[in-house]
């Protein structure tokens, strides 16, 4: 899967590790990865708000093109307690969303190069720049959430 990488606020990951020390070791990974998860929503949120719709017929007829029902979150923890968050469309779903975000060169129907490219459109690095303030919100609100069920014990 492509996507996008952001990062957040030390200060508020500083803030959320006080709200996670009032859980059990085990549950504070479930409740750090619901959080990340909102993040990443917030992101996609924003990055399906700024990409086209596709064709005219599609906009007129409300549906969506590929990649803005293939973006999605996903979570990799790793050993040390770190985690990355991937924000991006998986190859199988939509495996031209490179194209999209990078641009291409131009080629004739017979494969040959034009010497031009396509346009890069950054919609996800400009979704999560325009995003960082929500993210530091819904990771918060998130880790919230999961915390309450878990001392609920849901």
């Amino acid at each position: 899967m492509s996507g996008i990488t952001f990062t957040l606020d030390r200060d508020a990951m500083r803030a959320l590790d006080a709200k996670l020390a009032r859980l059990p070791l085990l549950d504070r990974s479930t409740a750090l990865k619901a959080g990340a998860r909102a993040a990443g929503r917030a992101v996609v949120s924003q990055w399906r708000k700024d990409i086209p719709v596709g064709t005219r017929s599609e906009i007129t007829s409300g549906e969506r093109g590929v990649l803005h029902k293939a973006l999605t979150v996903k979570l990799h923890p790793f050993d040390d307690g770190g985690m990355v968050i991937v924000v991006g469309a998986p190859h199988e779903r939509a495996p031209h969303e490179w194209v999209v975000e990078e641009g291409h060169r131009i080629v004739t129907h017979a494969g040959e190069d034009t010497g031009k490219r396509t346009r890069a459109m950054h919609y996800g690095d400009e979704a999560a720049k325009k995003t960082k303030a929500e993210q530091t919100r819904a990771l918060d609100a998130g880790c919230k959430k999961a915390i309450d069920q878990i001392l609920r014990g849901g």
